[in-house]
């Protein structure tokens, strides 16, 4: 009898001792997660303050020195590869005009801004796709491009969301303008920030796409989905955008993925891949749209299918 209740408590006591080192030794290993996690939040913190203080600024650009002060940031596959560069693609700094108040701007408010970019900027793109051989040329962008617009009861029109290049209608047509007047092709304007999926013909406001035969398009833009980011459209403005947009071939506003760009040497094709939600235990993903600018056109074409099927694609560079 004695022997058994020795038993039972030497069991007993390797139990709560077993339990005890385990508890220790998870709380242990989280503290260690914790002050790794620290320390290299620390270390970033101050390779952004070593990189912070090499910027040079001439009063009205920035530039870095050609030897980084941390010698992984020009370093690819470092963890802390950076490549920095002019910025001529920026629209929310470089020589962007202060946007105009509310959510709304008319098309021809006298008070609009004029410039979403800086003359510099607008040079060196114009020059970029004038001088140009290749047969594509991508612009990457940061907000959208085209036109959102919706009538007025009277009959007048309304350029939405001030934000974007339709808030500065001065620039936007002179940058159209010149692409028309030149014959400028092949043209394919890549967008994302709206955190929904685009596809559209770029236009002016005049009145000038047919959209029968989509004469009057200048050229095409693409725009991305957010991944995990909530929309920040509500369904029934998108659809009255569309219902009053011809040049807005596709939308969708409610969920999150990812837009692959193919590009061939007949065509551009965006493929959107949509999730059925981002929760815990969503994720799958279907295609929901297929669109393409056809080499020598300026507009968009809807197609059947997707390019290449992810089982075909082609393996990513290393």
């Amino acid at each position: 009898m004695k022997s058994g209740i020795q038993t039972r408590l030497l069991l007993i006591t390797t139990l709560v001792l077993g339990s005890f080192l385990t508890l220790t030794g998870a709380v242990l290993d989280r503290s260690f997660q914790v002050s790794v996690l620290s320390g290299a939040q620390e270390q970033l913190r101050l390779v952004i303050y070593s990189l912070m203080g090499a910027v040079q600024s001439n009063g009205s650009a920035f530039t870095l020195p050609d030897q980084m002060p941390e010698p992984r940031l020009a370093q690819p596959q470092s963890g802390l590869y950076a490549w920095v560069t002019d910025p001529v693609g920026d629209t929310r700094i470089e020589g962007r005009q202060e946007q105009a108040p509310g959510a709304a701007i008319a098309p021809d408010d006298p008070n609009a801004p004029q410039n979403i970019i800086s003359e510099a900027q607008e040079n060196w793109l114009v020059e970029q796709l004038s001088t140009s051989t290749a047969k594509w040329k991508i612009v990457g962008n940061q907000v959208v491009m085209s036109l959102w617009q919706f009538a007025n009861p009277d009959g007048s029109k309304t350029n939405a969301n001030a934000d974007q290049w339709n808030g500065y209608r001065e620039g936007r047509e002179r940058l159209l303008s010149y692409f028309r007047d030149n014959d400028i092709r092949n043209t394919v304007v890549v967008t994302g920030d709206v955190h929904s999926s685009w596809a559209m013909d770029v236009t002016f406001g005049d009145g000038s796409y047919d959209p029968m035969t989509r004469d009057g398009s200048i050229c095409v833009e693409f725009v991305a989905p957010g991944v995990t980011s909530p929309p920040e459209i509500p369904q029934v403005v998108l659809d009255a955008f569309i219902a009053q947009s011809p040049h807005i071939r596709y939308a969708e506003a409610d969920r999150k993925g990812y837009l692959v760009l193919d590009v061939q040497s007949d065509k551009v094709q965006a493929d959107w891949y949509l999730l059925d939600g981002i929760a815990e235990g969503q994720g799958a993903e279907s295609l929901d749209a297929s669109w393409a600018v056809m080499d020598g056109q300026k507009h968009i074409t809807e197609m059947d299918g997707a390019e290449l099927s992810n089982d075909e694609a082609p393996e990513l560079a290393s």
